[in-house]
């Protein structure tokens, strides 16, 4: 039997594309360890971004598939351990191709500024009174608030009724009232005959 390579069973996972970020995960240094035994079982580590990664499973079968291919391998073993903090900002590296870290200007230092996100996967749960309450409550204790109320998954598939019709779209936020000195900014839809 022919003991399978280091060498082979790497770019072996080199066809092994990270589903979220379309690259290969070798060239991500998501490989934390490859260890062959002289029987051909191949120990594969990978390292995922976050431990609940959703996509776990897809990486972890791919990963199988690929290195099960490599002539004398007779079993695929993948544990998954997670990136501590310096391999992330590797990560971050080089996804960004060498370019700066982007500043957020809301986390420097002595920024007062903190923005808070009203949430829900479910319209009509009363998201945009909870935002409207709280915009008001803010203003109220004199901090200076501003509410942005949007939708920002707009559907832009043709409806069932109509399916030459073209739907709506965000095209721009517009301040349009103060509630109690808060801002209140509505998303602002037009139809295409608007444009």
């Amino acid at each position: 039997m022919t003991q399978p390579t280091h060498d082979a069973v790497m770019e072996a996972l080199s066809r092994v594309i990270d589903p979220e970020l379309h690259r290969p995960i070798t060239d991500l240094g998501m490989v934390s360890s490859v260890d062959i035994a002289e029987d051909g079982v191949v120990r594969v580590e990978v390292l995922l971004t976050v431990a609940g990664c959703p996509l776990k499973d897809t990486i972890t079968a791919d990963t199988r598939r690929e290195v099960g291919t490599v002539e004398g391998v007779t079993e695929v073993q993948v544990s998954l351990g997670v990136m501590n903090d310096e391999q992330k900002a590797e990560l971050r590296r080089r996804l960004r191709g060498g370019a700066a870290e982007p500043v957020v200007p809301f986390t420097q230092p002595g920024n007062l500024t903190r923005v808070y996100a009203v949430t829900s996967g479910k319209g009509g749960v009363g998201k945009s009174s909870v935002t409207a309450n709280l915009a008001a409550a803010m203003a109220a204790a004199r901090a200076a608030a501003q509410e942005a109320d949007t939708d920002s998954l707009a559907d832009d598939t043709p409806s069932e009724d109509d399916p030459d019709a073209e739907d709506a779209g965000v095209v721009g936020l517009e301040v349009v009232k103060r509630i109690l000195g808060a801002q209140v900014i509505e998303e602002v839809t037009v139809t295409q005959e608007g444009r």
